[in-house]
């Protein structure tokens, strides 16, 4: 959700925003200085998983404000996530990589999934909660009327949205289906993506800060083939795109500075360096290097973050790159996410060149094409490389039967027969209309065995 603002904060000037930028890389010199004193130092590794919902109508398929739930603070700490129709909560306590905690983890995401429908039936709301990365029915330049009533947060969003809409070389968002006859058309800002746009997060933390940053240069190599293999978004604005992750090709066309991946670093400095070099600050601080540099830092929606807690004395990497999800396919790729980027730790991997090419390509699914270090590959077989090696990696690390359990069953059917959710969905929805349901009708029906699904 980001940090808050003055709800009357001014859109900076040219110079406001430099000044801005190089108090917020004061704090990052700052952040560097304690990561060579060793302050991130830590003996144990612990993680969350957040997760994103869209609220919609069951007999529509449109977004539901969620704003009695959230007031009625049924399930604490759920908050919105931008529009009052998607909902962002916590998984359950942080906890340690240990398998009787991944466990409760993954237990207390279900109830916690199953508690938001309950909660927005008892508040009145006819909606249901569905885990996907797009919303597939909603139209063009229809964010004003969902955005959070928060003045300080709608005050963040609106100097943000200025801020990509004056930034971004496309100047529209432009999703056509492979055949072109249809396409779906928006202004390419920040609130057009995020409108619509619902995400499952994993937070993991790491030993040292050097643990940390090889972690993170991992996360590129892989976003890709996690984009394919988890994509379940394949309707948006009325239309089927064509692809399996829509929200992937939204956040490239809609906040192409902000957005897609980041580049590798190798000191916590050079990260937060190339990230705020993005794009210049929406907001304007004078007076705090460490909020300058917290605020500007959340602007940046890559595929994932490097987050440190200066309390607590903790980093951590943000996996970021897939839409939402169930709670079972939630911990699917959580537990992928874990294996393949220890197992991946000294091993050569995609040049970022390639991993920028494999993240384009991977929003047409497990077929699509890839590269790794010159090798020509696809999608479904680097993903199946990838599940190889992360069983390994947690069969090592103590966490087998989970292993099995979780990403068996991505051997067995994704990749077995190379369908993702995304292609499922289409295959119902087309199946529905084959037989005389109206189009729209289709997708409700296939949301509400989305919902279904996740409870």
């Amino acid at each position: 959700m980001g940090a808050e603002v003055n709800a009357h904060s001014p859109e900076p000037t040219p110079q406001e925003a430099q000044a801005t930028l190089h108090l917020a890389l004061q704090a990052a010199r700052e952040r560097q200085a304690c990561a060579n004193q060793g302050f991130f130092d830590h003996p144990h590794r612990t993680c969350d998983i957040e997760q994103e919902i869209q609220c919609l109508s069951p007999q529509t398929g449109m977004p539901v404000s969620a704003e009695a739930l959230i007031a009625s603070n049924a399930l604490p700490g759920a908050r919105f996530d931008t529009v009052t129709s998607i909902v962002e909560y916590d998984a359950g306590d942080i906890v340690f990589l240990e398998r009787d905690a991944l466990s409760e983890l993954y237990s207390s995401l279900r109830q916690r999934t199953r508690r938001i429908q309950q909660a927005l039936v008892a508040s009145g709301e006819d909606a249901i909660v569905v885990p996907i990365g797009v919303q597939p029915l909603v139209e063009s330049n229809t964010w004003p009327q969902w955005i959070v009533p928060q003045p300080g947060m709608r005050r963040r969003y609106h100097l943000i949205d200025l801020a990509t809409r004056r930034e971004n070389p496309y100047g529209a968002i432009n999703i056509k289906s492979p055949d072109g006859r249809k396409s779906f058309t928006d202004a390419a800002s920040y609130m057009a993506v995020m409108m619509r746009c619902a995400g499952t997060q994993f937070h993991i933390s790491e030993r040292n800060v050097e643990d940390a940053l090889e972690a993170y240069n991992t996360s590129i190599h892989i976003a890709p083939i996690m984009s394919a293999l988890f994509g379940n978004s394949p309707f948006i604005g009325g239309i089927d795109s064509g692809r399996t992750s829509t929200r992937t090709a939204l956040f490239l066309q809609g906040e192409p500075l902000r957005a897609g991946l980041p580049p590798p670093a190798t000191t916590l400095y050079q990260y937060y360096e190339q990230q705020l070099a993005r794009a210049l600050p929406p907001f304007v601080v004078t007076d705090d290097a460490q909020r300058a540099l917290t605020l500007l830092h959340g602007t940046m929606h890559t595929t994932s973050r490097i987050q440190v807690d200066m309390l607590a004395g903790t980093i951590r990497n943000e996996f970021r790159c897939i839409d939402a999800q169930s709670p079972f396919r939630s911990m699917q790729a959580f537990l992928l996410t874990l294996g393949a980027t220890d197992g991946l730790r000294g091993r050569t991997l995609a040049t970022y060149a390639e991993s920028r090419y494999n993240l384009r390509s991977a929003v047409w699914g497990l077929s699509a094409p890839m590269c790794l270090q010159g090798r020509a590959t696809t999608a479904r077989a680097v993903a199946r490389e990838l599940v190889a090696l992360a069983l390994t990696t947690l069969q090592r690390n103590g966490l087998c039967g989970l292993g099995r359990e979780f990403l068996t069953p991505l051997l067995e059917n994704e990749l077995e027969h190379g369908r993702t959710q995304a292609d499922l969905l289409r295959a119902r929805v087309n199946g529905e209309v084959e037989r005389g349901r109206p189009w729209c009708e289709a997708v409700v029906e296939a949301m509400l065995a989305c919902n279904a699904a996740s409870l």
